[in-house]
């Protein structure tokens, strides 16, 4: 849009100008020629209609399968160390394929809509000119020698030298400007549909940005006028859900049914169910990231939806699945803000059992590469630990932490975040191990976005229900959910 775009446009109003020019001297030099032209401008008009009805939508299909294209050109670069070792290179190339083609199709689609616009528009120029050559053959008595002499278009004068070594000019050549004219106007008017044609077909891409500023906005911030909390917010880290229903977005299923539960302040609260079950859907709630349908969801005894954006989301901190650094030094990713001087990052990093593997790299200014590739995957999670550790966040909720990661990391992360609870933070953990969330104080199991069990989970093993049964599958597959 901002490279291709504004070059069409510039190109369709100078043809569009380079047509009206041509017409106007055909008015004041040839005007019997223009009778011919009319119907010419109509069967362009025709075919350019016929042509954008079709291409617009083609341009838009190809731009949202050309996405997912570039999406896993993206993503499968930064994989292919484990697509190599489970030898999936075959399901993901023939994936790719099948994205390319679905994008290659469309565009195939919109190149044959160009041929044939060129076609009839060729074909329709050329039956003008022939009209226009035999009427003007025929006529060429009425033109008077004036009118003859603007449309005449004068070529460049051949110099030569005579005896005596003078310049002149020994002949000028000439063309008739009616031909000529006709010429240039009709390919001067068929350039002019087809870049028109093709300026309105990318204005696609604008619509598309436009949709994009139409998208609903996030609940303010502080600073964009939101409400602040109480003073003193947080005194404590509890979280209770009180029947609190959420969706996507309007129109979709629910992925949370009538939740309700509660997390005293300092504990620890494993949630567990299968693939589906609504667990990331839970802390996407938690942080307001998709709406609440129905319910309340309170953090430190303070309806969520009565703060504004930031400062509730400065009260909860994350800890995902995939470790996500960013380009820049160990400093900025473990404190993006600079709020905290650099014995509060190394407190940090040592409770996440990180600050001899960051003295090794460099220290804080060391450099973090692009996807980290510096750093180990284990590193990774460990390094956004101390990035939540860092913020001091009345809440630390984990999603799926430990699932990539092997058992070494997976040890060094239960014994910072027993360090975090003894600081008095509340701990929402993800499992994707059962045997991760024995040691919280009370279990929540989740099946189709309801919560169907919760207490300690001693007790819950002990019981003839969910939980039990979700540990007897995971002792049989191995150990996961």
């Amino acid at each position: 849009m901002d490279d291709y775009l504004p070059s069409v446009a510039f190109d369709a109003l100078q043809s569009i100008a380079l047509v009206a020019g041509a017409l106007a001297l055909m008015c004041a030099a040839v005007p019997f020629v223009l009778p011919a032209l009319v119907p010419l401008a109509f069967l362009f008009a025709h075919f350019r209609g016929k042509y954008l009805a079709a291409t617009r939508d083609v341009k838009r299909f190809d731009g949202t399968t050309r996405s997912p294209v570039f999406a896993a050109l993206g993503e499968v670069p930064r994989g292919l160390p484990t697509l190599r070792a489970y030898g999936a290179q075959p399901r993901f190339k023939a994936a790719f394929a099948g994205l390319a083609g679905r994008n290659l199709s469309w565009w195939a689609a919109f190149v044959a809509c160009a041929r044939w616009l060129g076609f009839r528009l060729d074909g329709v120029a050329t039956l003008a000119l022939a009209a226009e050559a035999a009427l003007i053959a025929g006529l060429r008595h009425r033109v008077q020698p004036r009118l003859a002499g603007l449309a005449l278009v004068h070529g460049e004068g051949e110099k030569r030298r005579n005896g005596r070594g003078e310049v002149g000019v020994r002949s000028l050549k000439r063309r008739p400007s009616f031909l000529s004219l006709a010429v240039n106007l009709a390919g001067a008017m068929q350039w002019a549909v087809r870049q028109t044609a093709e300026w309105e077909v990318s204005m696609t891409s604008v619509e598309r940005a436009l949709e994009l500023t139409r998208l609903p906005r996030e609940p303010p911030t502080r600073a964009e006028g939101g409400p602040p909390p109480p003073p003193g917010w947080p005194p404590h880290g509890g979280v209770d859900f009180e029947g609190v229903s959420a969706a996507y977005r309007p129109g979709l299923p629910l992925v949370l049914e009538e939740v309700s539960f509660s997390i005293p302040p300092g504990s620890t609260a494993g949630v567990v169910g299968r693939t589906g079950s609504g667990k990331s859907s839970l802390l996407l709630t938690l942080f307001r990231l998709i709406p609440v349908t129905s319910g309340v969801v309170r953090v430190g005894g303070v309806d969520a939806a009565s703060l504004a954006l930031d400062a509730l989301r400065g009260a909860i901190a994350v800890i995902p699945q995939t470790p996500t650094l960013f380009s820049g030094t160990l400093r900025s990713n473990l404190d993006p803000v600079g709020a905290h001087d650099d014995a509060a990052l190394w407190s940090a990093l040592e409770a996440a059992n990180m600050k001899a593997a960051v003295k090794r790299a460099g220290g804080l200014r060391a450099a973090v590469t692009e996807d980290a590739a510096n750093f180990s995957v284990g590193e990774r999670q460990l390094l956004c630990l101390a990035r939540a550790l860092v913020a001091d966040a009345a809440v630390l909720a984990l999603d799926e932490a430990t699932a990539n990661v092997d058992a070494g990391t997976d040890a060094a992360i239960g014994g910072a975040l027993a360090a975090a609870r003894k600081g008095g933070r509340t701990l929402i953990v993800i499992a994707h191990r059962l045997d991760t969330v024995l040691g919280c104080d009370q279990v929540l199991v989740l099946d189709d976005g309801r919560l169907v069990e919760a207490g300690p989970p001693r007790e819950l093993t002990t019981r003839a229900g969910p939980f039990a049964r979700l540990a007897a599958a995971a002792a049989a597959a191995g150990g996961g959910t």
